[in-house]
């Protein structure tokens, strides 16, 4: 019995329970019901799942993970690599006399420039003398001689045409003034030059030819008069023009002298001009020619031999093992022989020191360990490339996913995991500050345009309208032209991205700000808010506002993933955030470059572009369960 009318009171309590009850307010709270109402919406549960893990992946998961978003990776890598360049050298190259300084040299350039030419004219000249020696004036209107050394190589010298006298006035009446070392020979010299002015140039004049050239230098006109004379001095040659190139027997004759122009000035003169030793740096060399190829030898050894192969290691800093050089001048000379193509390839093999990471393989006592390896060369233009798998050390671009990098390395070497996490911070930083300027700007604009009415909401609002007609993706294109334009630095950039990314959207924020506030300004809570005495600013921001907070927390959550699209669009076309930062659109950007890139790196852009599909919908979900929770009328 006493059970039971325990239980009869219990209920007896329950049924007279006032609305001012402590428990039963509690049931009705507002805030209860809101979150009942989204705690039963799945898909807004999974939404902020999704969030949830998202903000653990990009805000906690760099702090576990070994490499930041700006780490490159580099290592050895076995590739088809350039080895070495080659050619059959046809143009002629001038090396200069060690003595002639840079201004003498600048004075001959005209003349070491067009050597190619004069040497093709020299060849062409049906006058054996000027097959042999050809004239030729400098800019400063000297005249030289290139003289024919050997089908292979020739040289300038002084000519015997040497300027004797000047003449000054017409070409009827003039004076010629000899000079320094040469004798007066009277006005009848005068007059015979007067003469050949008006003619064809050229006089005898006691016994000796003459030929005049006019000269125009500082002005004024005036005419040199040129008098062939016997040399009978040794000849002094101002540079060596060669089709032939050097090639040194060790790597330290290499080094020392492959790139020393006076060495093969003094080299190419004595081997053609018949001398037999000569000294050059201090040491002395001999000249010979074994079967036609010319060669230097030092102390009795051979030290270098020329030809018109020219054959370097890529870069130019490694010297190529002479009987590699040797095979590789018969491999060419045979295509040159058979007139082969551009594009041709020949391969051939040859043992070479093998090399592993980058650095030649030594066996037990310290020699080079040797293996067949395989060379193609493969013709250009002009010249040939020679390629060989090798050990070279690169950046590793473009990896696949591997236990040390779990979703592979991009175009520049990065780690791609440790760059996604990293970018959608920056991409998740962006939706969150746009919004948050969005809001800011809006709730101020809208309640102040609701509150006030009148011409204040009527300038307000037009300003809203304005905003409304601004086209912001041409604006936002043109803006990160602008920023390209002046190099600004990359977090500058996102600084300004962000900002003007929030000054865009705050218009639809006012409106609805403006449209609730309008509605509730009348209300019975404001009338007593103002019988109160209480300022404006405090009606409209802690009474108007909050109510209006709601509306505002749904507009902001459906907000960010249409902010994330932006920022990943402008980003995917070049125009957004920078490198080295990361974000997800950049990331996208750097690998459809190339069509083909999207089936060959599907492991990057996949995941990102998930990602990307992930947070919109997460944000979308959240919102529309928000969005029901406040007004669960929206749902019948």
């Amino acid at each position: 019995m006493s059970n039971k009318k325990k239980q009869n009171d219990e209920q007896t309590k329950d049924t007279n329970m006032t609305l001012d009850d402590a428990a039963r307010v509690k049931v009705l709270s507002p805030a209860r019901l809101v979150f009942k109402r989204f705690i039963r919406n799945k898909l807004a549960i999974f939404g902020i799942c999704i969030l949830l893990l998202l903000f653990v992946f990009c805000f906690v998961g760099p702090l576990f993970y070994p490499y930041s978003e700006t780490d490159m990776f580099f290592g050895w890598r076995e590739q088809n690599g350039d080895y070495a360049y080659a050619q059959l050298r046809t143009e002629f190259v001038s090396y200069w006399n060690p003595d002639c300084d840079s201004d003498f040299k600048k004075s001959l350039s005209s003349v070491e420039r067009n050597v190619n030419s004069t040497i093709k004219k020299m060849v062409a000249s049906e006058d054996p003398d000027e097959a042999l020696r050809y004239r030729i004036q400098s800019k400063d209107g000297v005249y030289y001689d290139l003289v024919k050394l050997s089908d292979e190589a020739y040289a300038l010298t002084d000519s015997s045409l040497v300027c004797v006298a000047d003449f000054v006035g017409s070409s009827k009446q003039g004076v010629a003034t000899f000079r320094e070392g040469y004798a007066d020979l009277g006005s009848d010299f005068s007059a015979a030059a007067a003469v050949a002015i008006r003619n064809d140039g050229v006089f005898e004049f006691d016994g000796k030819s003459y030929s005049i050239v006019k000269d125009t230098k500082g002005g004024k006109l005036d005419y040199d008069i040129y008098c062939e004379e016997e040399n009978t001095s040794e000849p002094y040659y101002y540079f060596v023009s060669t089709v032939l190139s050097p090639a040194f027997y060790g790597e330290e004759a290499y080094y020392k002298y492959d790139k020393d122009s006076g060495f093969k000035y003094n080299a190419y003169l004595a081997l053609y001009t018949d001398v037999e030793a000569y000294t050059y740096d201090g040491v002395t060399y001999t000249t010979a020619f074994e079967d036609g190829t010319p060669k230097i030898r030092k102390d009795g050894t051979d030290y270098a031999f020329f030809s018109d192969f020219v054959a370097s290691r890529k870069g130019g800093e490694t010297a190529l093992d002479i009987e590699f050089r040797l095979k590789l001048e018969e491999v060419i000379v045979d295509m040159h022989e058979n007139a082969s193509g551009v594009g041709t390839e020949v391969s051939f093999t040859m043992l070479s020191p093998k090399v592993e990471n980058g650095k030649e393989v030594l066996d037990e006592n310290g020699d080079k360990v040797l293996a067949d390896t395989e060379y193609t060369v493969k013709r250009e233009q002009n010249d040939y490339s020679i390629w060989r798998i090798d050990s070279t050390y690169v950046i590793r671009i473009y990896e696949s996913p591997s236990a040390e990098h779990l979703l592979g390395t991009d175009a520049n070497g990065m780690d791609v995991l440790a760059r996604v996490m990293y970018g959608g911070r920056i991409s998740l930083l962006v939706g969150f500050v746009v919004v948050f300027i969005e809001m800011f700007i809006g709730i101020i604009m809208g309640g102040i345009a609701g509150y006030f009415g009148g011409w204040v909401d009527n300038v307000i609002m037009r300003m809203v309208d304005v905003f409304y007609c601004i086209p912001s993706m041409p604006i936002l294109i043109i803006t990160g032209a602008l920023f390209d334009e002046l190099n600004m630095n990359y977090i500058t950039r996102l600084i300004w991205m962000m900002a003007i990314l929030g000054l865009l959207g705050w218009a639809g924020v006012a409106r609805l700000v403006r449209g609730q506030i309008l509605s509730l300004r009348e209300q019975e809570f404001m009338v007593a808010a103002e019988a109160s005495g209480l300022s404006t600013r405090r009606r409209i921001f802690s009474h108007l506002v909050p109510n209006v907070m709601p509306q505002l927390i749904v507009q902001a959550t459906m907000g960010l993933g249409g902010v994330i699209i932006t920022e990943s669009t402008l980003s995917f076309l070049g125009l957004g955030v920078k490198h080295p930062l990361a974000t997800w659109g950049n990331m996208m950007n750097n690998i459809t470059q190339k069509v083909e890139y999207l089936s060959a790196y599907a492991y990057i852009w996949v995941p990102i572009g998930c990602l990307i599909c992930l947070a919109v919908i997460a944000f979308n979900f959240v919102g529309d369960g928000l969005r029901d929770a406040f007004d669960p009328k929206m749902k019948r």
